[in-house]
């Protein structure tokens, strides 16, 4: 890793070749230490693994990859590919990007406060008035975006959007209530509560 990734959390993002467009049946992987040990599982839609929450200077990586190349499965029947006497010649998949990244901490929150609210819009009626409130939201977290430092402006982003994620949906609407953190035998949690529906 780079000496001045020093400090950072560092994640690989590993690619086989995957379809983004759908979350499984297709190639997959299991990503195993140097000794052997298992690490993490790939997958079209889980492609990163932490390497490390606070990297050292020059501090080395070596992993290997177990990649499974699966036929697209896209309906129950049997397919070409699953029998050597009739598979193609020509690969099921090319490997894509393996990169090592700093993972900003702040940026991948953004990220997830912009899709709830994305999703949230795809539910509501373009004529209620919590629409609107969302969508100037948004746009005022993206102005607040500097393209230039997104690390550090993605905070000041978050802020202009802390108010419609706070937000009921209205007055009769359910409130949801979950565990802080994982339970433990003998340890206590409070509940996290939140407010659902649209």
């Amino acid at each position: 890793m780079p000496d001045q990734w020093a400090g950072r959390t560092v994640e690989a993002v590993l690619d086989l070749g995957f379809d983004r467009a759908m979350p499984g049946f297709q190639c997959e992987g299991l990503v195993h230490a140097s000794d052997g040990g298992e690490v993490k599982g790939l997958s079209a839609l889980n492609d990163r693994v932490r390497v490390t929450d606070r990297a050292a200077d020059g501090e080395r990586v070596e992993w290997y990859v177990e990649a499974a190349a699966n036929p697209v499965l896209t309906a129950h029947a049997p397919t070409a590919e699953g029998d050597v006497q009739t598979s193609s010649d020509r690969p099921l998949y090319r490997r894509g990007r393996m990169d090592l990244a700093v993972f900003e901490a702040g940026v991948w929150e953004l990220v997830q406060d912009l899709d709830v609210l994305s999703g949230l819009l795809a539910g509501l009626p373009a004529d209620q008035t919590r629409r609107h409130d969302v969508l100037r939201a948004a746009e005022r977290a993206l102005d607040a975006l500097d393209l230039a430092d997104v690390p550090g402006t993605a905070d000041a982003a978050r802020a202009e959007l802390a108010g419609v994620l706070a937000a009921p949906a209205h007055a009769s609407a359910h409130r949801q209530a979950a565990p802080a953190g994982p339970l433990r035998a003998g340890a206590a949690a409070g509940p996290r509560t939140g407010r659902g529906g649209q």
